[in-house]
This record gives structure tokens, sequence and C-alpha cells, in this order.
């Protein structure tokens, strides 16, 4: 046998010794050690707690590791292998450090930002991690008849979870359905299909690191905000036509792409601003950078090296109100 799948507490039971087994899977277990397997090329973990896997795997032909909804017991082991699991495996649901997360961003990931701090967040609370709107209890099952506990949860509706008094695992667990069908492949297939994966492709290329995570926060908020992302070629004649209305604006083609980002969004509200609906996006009037209209009142976006947005009144008067653009996004409190 080349490939075995194996899971529960038991799983590793029986195993050392083994020779020609090439590909592993491990499911819903608590990994401490693990026996010596010469012939390994190829391991996955799905739903595990783990040690330190530099100790643990002693398999000089192995070239492939998956880590999927498992945990460390430490946020720098996780870092490590995090890192060394990206270099040709499947990352997923794993707590590592911004520091790892932007290293591997230097790498092509395209991961969301906003998931991995939430993650970081609950594992620090229950040892439970999150990623791909799946919320996973690391070995073996306490709360469900399944392999491993599992449900679905949005990252949005979790972040809220965290904040809200009382928060328990148990209580997560009886809000929210529950992963269907139960089993790893449920959680292959969601680390390969993650919410908003489009929205993230683009923003990689568009979009400054703290733009993506605003934007991708928002995305998850607010599911059903069409946004805006053209392609480069669009953005480009875009830049072309505003530089001719901003000459000397800072970085305009930058700027661009989170300014149009809400172009088509329907009028948002602001927690700064109550009682009004703000119809944000990019336009320009007066040499300014117009980038929010209620009524009469305008946001303008600064066009000099700073990032912030000043909120023009009809009599004349202005104020900052946002230091960025994250900012504006992460202060919108609902949909008109």
């Amino acid at each position: 046998m080349t490939a075995l799948t194996v899971a529960g507490p038991a799983a590793l039971d029986g195993l050392a010794g083994r020779t020609g087994l090439r590909r592993l899977t491990v499911v819903g277990a608590d990994v401490r050690r693990l026996p010596h397997l010469p012939s390994l090329t190829q391991v996955r973990f799905v739903a595990c707690r783990l040690g330190d896997l530099g100790a643990l795997l002693d398999a000089p032909a192995l070239y492939r590791r998956d880590l999927l909804f498992s945990a460390f017991d430490r946020l720098d082991a996780g870092d490590d292998e995090v890192l060394l699991a990206g270099a040709g495996g499947i990352v997923a649901g794993v707590p590592h450090s911004r520091s790892a997360a932007a290293y591997r961003a230097e790498l092509g990931d395209v991961a969301s930002q906003y998931e991995r701090v939430q993650c970081v967040r609950l594992w620090r609370r229950t040892g439970a991690v999150f990623g791909a709107g799946v919320l996973v209890r690391p070995g073996p099952a306490a709360f469900t008849a399944a392999p491993f506990d599992a449900v679905r949860i949005a990252a949005a509706e979790l972040e809220r979870e965290l904040a809200a008094p009382g928060f328990s695992l148990e209580r997560v667990f009886a809000r929210y359905s529950a992963l269907t069908p139960p089993g790893a492949a449920s959680l292959v297939a969601a680390a390969a299909d993650p919410p908003g994966a489009a929205l993230l492709r683009w923003a990689f290329l568009e979009l400054w690191a703290e733009d993506r995570l605003g934007a991708d926060r928002f995305a998850q908020r607010f599911p059903h905000v069409a946004l805006r992302t053209d392609p480069p070629p669009a953005l480009d004649a875009a830049a072309r036509r505003y530089a001719a209305l901003l000459p000397g604006a800072y970085l305009l083609r930058a700027r661009i792409p989170r300014w149009l980002l809400l172009r088509d969004a329907p009028p948002l509200h602001l927690g700064r601003l109550p009682g009004r609906a703000w119809q944000l996006g990019l336009d320009v009037a007066g040499g300014r950078m117009i980038v929010g209209r209620c009524g009469d009142s305008v946001l303008a976006a600064a066009t000099d090296e700073t990032e912030c947005v000043l909120l023009l009144e009809p009599g004349g008067g202005s104020r900052v109100v946002y230091r960025s653009f994250r900012e504006l996004l992460d202060d919108v409190t609902g949909v008109l």
C-alpha cells in the first residue's frame, strides 16, 4: 500500500516500520510523535493538533506537506511549518503570524489576511482554527459525531462572535451549520475555493496590503454589495484620464483601483457621519479627487502623499474624517 488515510485518537498506531508508504493523510488526531517512515514523500494533516513537525518527521524522501485546519502548540512553530508547507503544499486554517503571512505574500500567496487575523484570535482563546469559511476544532471530535468538529461560519460572523460577551465554542457549534458532508474531503474542497478568492487575486495585483485587508473584510461583511474590479488596461486608461484632471497627484495610478472599488455599490452608511447615506466612488471636480457624495456634502481624498479623506460641507467647512481608505472601509456600518 502506497497511500493511506488514518483518523482519530489512535490514528498512528501500527504505522511504525511500514515500508513502501509514500502518501499519508492524518485526520482529527493529536500528533506528538510520528513513526519513522523512510519511503514517505507526501503527508497531509487535517484537523490535527501538532507538535513541532521538525522533530516529528523523520522522512528523508518527504517533499510535500499539506496543513489543513490544524494547530501547533506555539505560533512560531506554526510560522515555520506554514512557510515549509507553502513551498509546495496546501495551507489553510493554520494560525501563523503577520510576518510569516507577509513573507508568503511576497512569494505570491493570496490568502485572506482578514481570515488569518480571526484564526489567530480564535486559536489564542480556544485552540480552534478558522479559514475558508470553516471553523474547526483540531483533534478528536467533542461536539459532534464526525471525525472532527467543524461548522460553516463567515469571517465577519466569527469576528462578531469573538467580540460578543460570553463567547464559547459550544455556542458557535449550537448556532451554525455543521460542515457537510463531514470529513477531510470537505475541508480540502473549502481550501481549494475560499470565499472571495477572485477579489483577493485582483487585490493582490492592484491594492496595497492594508487596502487588501480592508477590501477583504468589507466584502465578507457585505457579500451582496457589488465591487468593481476593473482589469489593468481599464485602470491604466482611467489613470490617464484622471491624470489630465489632477496634474501632480501623488501615485495616482496606485490609488485609482481603491476608489473605483465602490463605484457600483449602493449608498452606504458611515459610523463617523451618522444619519446620512453616502455614494462612494471616484470622481473629479474642482481639482479635487471626490470619493463620496451625500447631497451637497462631499468626501475628498488627498492628492499629496498623505492618505487622508476630508469632509467638505456646503458652507465651506472641512475636516479630516479618515486617515486612510482602509479606515473608511472599516467605518461602513450598513447598506441603504
